[in-house]
């Protein structure tokens, strides 16, 4: 390209910038766009586990473009905003592609699910080849919550092994009574919750509790727990704690407020 072809490509592209920043879209877009687009890359990507190359593959860009919106970029050209806009979730073809669940999802159905697995009776060991994902440290991390999240293709596949087998006999798939024992006592110490405890829509709630007794969360289900020979789950451990201390207090202001204030009261502990 010579000199005055160079400049008159120049001169253009010039005007084409002040007539799009005359209509107000300029060829960068504003901050607010940036952060809108930044935000639709970053919830399908991280909510709905959607990876950056079935992205790329919809709507054309770099795999590596999310990436840099994500966490580098400042700006960037008007073109690409509109091809992130226009970004729709895309279920995989195949739930064994990684490269198509390459994204990340919240940690806790995931490990529920797997809790539960494991309080059934099914080992990690078991767990890790039925699912592909051979590293058995890597499954107790997600049971023992060491994660925030997890990749989409690990969490699908986790899914599938619970529909499949969390109604099915341990002993039916070939796992022998001692083993079953192992995996039950671990579950019990960790204090994991057995699908009894879920459902259908609690599991996948990023805000539920586990319900061991109809009333966790609450003083009740702490004596419920109690009565039933049932390890206190967390919940209702705070509930418990938090139920002590309102009564504590209010019995405190109650002997305050008698003649002779506290002379001779005792508190009696809360069982």
């Amino acid at each position: 390209m010579t000199p005055e072809e160079k400049l008159a490509h120049r001169r253009r592209s010039d005007k084409r910038r002040q007539v799009a920043r005359d209509r107000g879209r300029p060829s960068n877009v504003h901050p607010h766009e940036f952060e809108e687009a930044k935000a639709r890359i970053a919830y399908l990507h991280y909510q709905c586990g959607m990876s950056v190359e079935a992205m790329g593959r919809q709507v054309g860009f770099d795999r590596s473009t999310p990436g840099k919106v994500l966490h580098h970029s400042k700006t960037m050209h008007r073109t690409t905003y509109d091809r992130i806009m226009r970004l729709v979730y895309e279920p995989p073809v195949d739930t064994l592609d990684v490269q198509q669940l390459g994204g990340q999802v919240p940690l806790q159905p995931t490990q529920r699910r797997l809790q539960a697995l494991i309080a059934a009776g099914y080992h990690l060991k078991y767990v890790a080849e039925e699912t592909g994902c051979h590293a058995k440290g890597h499954l107790s991390r997600i049971a023992n919550g060491k994660h925030d999240w997890v990749y989409s293709a690990t969490a699908l596949r986790i899914s599938a092994l619970y529909t499949k087998l969390i109604d099915v006999d341990p002993v039916d798939v070939g796992l022998t009574p001692t083993e079953i024992l192992r995996s039950q006592r671990r579950a019990q110490r960790q204090g994991y919750a057995p699908a009894s405890c879920w459902d259908d829509d609690t599991i996948n709630d990023l805000d539920a509790i586990p319900e061991w007794t109809g009333a966790c969360g609450t003083a009740e289900g702490y004596r419920i727990h109690k009565r039933e020979y049932i390890p206190a789950c967390k919940p209702c451990c705070a509930a418990r704690r938090a139920h002590e201390r309102n009564l504590y207090a209010a019995r405190y202001s109650s002997a305050v407020d008698r003649p002779g204030g506290m002379q001779g009261d005792a508190i009696e502990p809360v069982l």
